[in-house]
């Protein structure tokens, strides 16, 4: 829902242009069907083609998801991979010998110690105060805006 209907990122974006930095981390957190497989896929396309194509894949990943719970299957990631123009060859040995998994253990630890446990789990930072606050959930566009702006006081 925090995707496809609250469309949470480009909505911030628009909202506050460069006021804000968005970083996206890998969370185990509820375990959909393929969750790992998708992080190590995703992470593997960073590893072999750069921040770029790890956006491209999660989105790629994202779209052909629904709303309603339906996921992506596995079997379709090379195919995903492919599609974008990513060194098969190279993400498919990274992905096959799951290179990218300390990465996603790694970040979902970095989740765990700031109380996320869900997916999506939102953590919204003041980098100037150091203060921060999390939404755990998919929530409503305007609860990400007035913990923002609480939190930009």
């Amino acid at each position: 829902r925090q995707y496809h209907s609250t469309k949470l990122f480009p909505n911030l974006l628009a909202q506050y242009g460069d006021k804000i930095a968005l970083s996206f981390k890998n969370n185990r957190g509820v375990n959909h069907p393929g969750t790992e497989a998708k992080a190590i896929g995703a992470l593997c396309a960073k590893k072999v083609g750069g921040d770029t194509l790890y956006q491209k894949f999660y989105k790629g990943v994202m779209d052909k998801s629904t709303n309603e719970g339906g996921v992506m299957a596995v079997t379709e990631l090379p195919a995903l991979a492919k599609s974008l123009g990513i060194d098969t060859a190279k993400w498919q040995e990274c992905y096959d010998k799951k290179e990218t998994l300390s990465q996603f253990s790694t970040e979902t630890q970095e989740a765990q110690k700031y109380g996320l446990g869900g997916t999506p789990g939102t953590m919204i930072i003041n980098v100037k105060t150091g203060k921060y606050t999390t939404v755990e959930g998919a929530y409503p566009y305007e609860k990400f805006v007035a913990n923002i702006e609480a939190l930009s006081k």
